[in-house]
């Protein structure tokens, strides 16, 4: 109970706790993409999302082409959609998209997987060390040289293979075999291996609870080098397991050639097929701490400065064809794609091992997404046959009956301006409901506008969360206690709730004029249960006669105990005389709080 007030008593606002130092735009993340990020969601204040039910036509299209609508909005979703852009890329889409777009966009096809071979499948992944950096060729992404590197990802694996054998999780080795990078499974342990000519070193950390969060970190930044090993899980943060210092001269080339998730070489070792699920995938030029894991580990990773590489294994369903679905795509932005070996489709476990979010799938080829976008046209024509203002309707006849390119020509034209009209009409029909907050979806005041419907009350809601951090207000990272808490609610989405419940009960505040019910009004605004306290009010009976007793038993409230030692407390005296049919109201009379007295209230 103490943290729900806490949201709203100051402590998280201009003048309390949080703190009151300028930020700018480069200092919110440590990650430059999410800057951008930030940037773009203030600016995104400015516009208005009207409350619009996008699933049915009649309520945004009246001279547009429907049909056609839902072919422009799917060519845009699958030709340029980010799938390997940064979060800024992506909410730059989102917001080139109008609001039935972003509908359709949330309502399309979508997945989250990861990869579970079986040793009767001996399934792998094969990549070739062959991307595109900053707009060119390059070769050799997965070679530290004389850098550092990273690997990170999450496994569901059997918890024991003897010690003489091994099940590969990921290996980039050197063409003529004398130099690798291999992660994998002996024994109980999960093993970090780096080997360089006659020089070889290795990690290890014990098998945990699974789902197992694991990064296997190589640091060049000292003259000896190091290698350390950090595991996680669901419920726990990352830390360091083991570590110990590697000599490996001034390079260690992996040259180009190929590299594998699911299978390797090993010395001095059998080597098992896969057993299990590998999930998120990533590898990184840097050597990561216990800051940059715990700020990527329990979240949705996207393409930033000095991530490799990423396979989150969202790109197809079981039911798409084998030609797209057995292609592992890379999400760093580097098109590090693999194709899975031996692939069959139970390869493809739906469900994620980790804190993931869905990926559009990207396809024709896909039958959901055949169904979904075809459903959508036949729809939008079965509208547009009917629909009396359809734009060429209000055209003469003549002016299509030219040339077939000449008529092609005019029919773009007229839907680009059946657009623009439906926009300005749409926004027209939604000016009644602009003053409006009512407990439905649709058709009242946007989130944008809710500070000015209170200012038409004569209410002043401004100031929430104003000094609070800019990822948490925008787009609730770390406003959860927990692993499981990375990103949440957003603190902007959690202060517009709070304003529509003000704004919704409002009425009734004013209309109870400080009675019981007006406080339990109150509280109801700020989500306390009506059974969590009981108040005694102190008033005529309804026959018009004064009792000498007092008519409720009060019940504890210690619930509404202060932090400073006061408490709230609730006490009346009645007096005067009652005449005529019926009782006046109860009028509040004086309402105070001190640490001696608490609240005292009178009618």
């Amino acid at each position: 109970m103490s943290d729900l007030f806490k949201l709203f008593d100051g402590s998280m606002g201009a003048g309390g706790a949080a703190s009151l130092a300028r930020q700018s735009s480069d200092s919110f993340s440590g990650v430059s993409s999410e800057n951008d990020l930030v940037a773009t969601l203030a600016s995104g204040t400015d516009s208005v999302d009207l409350l619009i039910d996008y699933s049915d036509f009649t309520n945004f299209v009246t001279f547009n082409s429907a049909e056609s609508y839902v072919t422009v909005t799917s060519d845009q979703i699958l030709n340029s959609y980010p799938r390997d852009g940064t979060v800024d890329d992506l909410q730059v889409f989102l917001n080139s998209l109008d609001g039935f777009q972003r509908w359709f966009l949330s309502n399309w096809p979508a997945r989250t997987g990861h990869f579970r071979p079986t040793p009767a499948s001996a399934s792998y992944v094969r990549f070739d060390d062959f991307g595109v950096q900053d707009g060119a060729a390059r070769t050799s992404f997965i070679s530290p040289g004389t850098g550092s590197m990273s690997i990170q990802g999450w496994i569901d694996v059997f918890p024991f293979v003897s010690s003489g054998r091994a099940m590969p999780i990921f290996q980039k080795s050197r063409l003529d075999g004398s130099g690798s990078l291999t992660v994998f499974v002996s024994a109980s342990l999960l093993e970090f291996r780096v080997s360089s000519g006659s020089v070889s070193a290795s990690v290890q950390a014990p098998l945990t609870s699974m789902p197992m969060f694991f990064a296997a970190v190589l640091d060049r930044s000292a003259s000896t080098g190091s290698m350390m090993m950090y595991t996680a899980t669901t419920s726990s943060y990352p830390i360091l397991i083991n570590s110990t210092s590697i000599s490996l001269g001034s390079r260690l080339d992996l040259a180009s050639g190929s590299f594998f998730i699911g299978s390797g070489t090993i010395d001095s070792k059998t080597i098992l097929t896969m057993s299990g699920g590998i999930d998120s995938v990533s590898v990184w030029s840097t050597a990561r701490g216990l800051s940059d894991m715990s700020g990527t580990y329990n979240r949705r990773i996207r393409s930033q400065s000095g991530l490799i590489g990423l396979w989150n294994f969202n790109d197809a369903s079981e039911r798409t064809p084998a030609s797209y679905s057995s292609i592992v795509r890379d999400s760093s932005g580097h098109r590090l794609d693999g194709r899975i070996q031996n692939f069959h489709t139970g390869v493809l476990a739906s469900g994620s091992l980790v804190f993931d979010s869905p990926d559009p799938i990207l396809s024709l080829d896909d039958p959901d997404v055949v169904s979904y976008v075809v459903n959508a046209q036949v729809t939008g024509t079965l509208y547009d046959r009917n629909n009396q203002s359809l734009i060429f309707n209000l055209f003469p006849a003549a002016f299509s009956q030219t040339d077939r390119a000449s008529s092609d020509v005019f029919k773009n034209f007229a839907l680009i301006l059946a657009r623009h009209f439906d926009r300005i009409k749409t926004y027209v029909s939604q000016l009644a409901n602009l003053n409006r907050v009512h407990y439905g979806d649709f058709d009242q005041a946007p989130d944008e506008i809710l500070d000015h419907v209170a200012h038409s009350f004569g209410w002043d809601l401004g100031g929430g969360f104003v000094t609070v951090d800019a990822l948490k207000y925008f787009i609730g990272r770390g406003v959860r206690p927990g692993p499981d808490g990375n990103e949440g609610a957003a603190l902007a989405d959690i202060k517009s709730a709070f304003w529509r419940r003000v704004l919704l009960n409002l009425m009734y505040l004013y209309k109870t004029k400080g009675t019981r019910e007006s406080v339990e009004s109150l509280l109801r605004i700020y989500g306390v249960d009506n059974g969590f306290v009981r108040l005694k009010e102190y008033a005529r009976k309804t026959e018009g006669t004064l009792p000498l007793t007092r008519v409720v038993a009060e019940k504890s409230v210690y619930s509404m105990m202060f932090s400073n030692g006061s408490r709230v407390e609730f006490g009346a005296a009645a007096t005067g005389s009652a005449s005529g049919s019926g009782p006046p109201d109860p009028v509040l009379q004086s309402i105070s709080l001190s640490p001696s007295t608490g609240l005292l209230y009178r009618i």
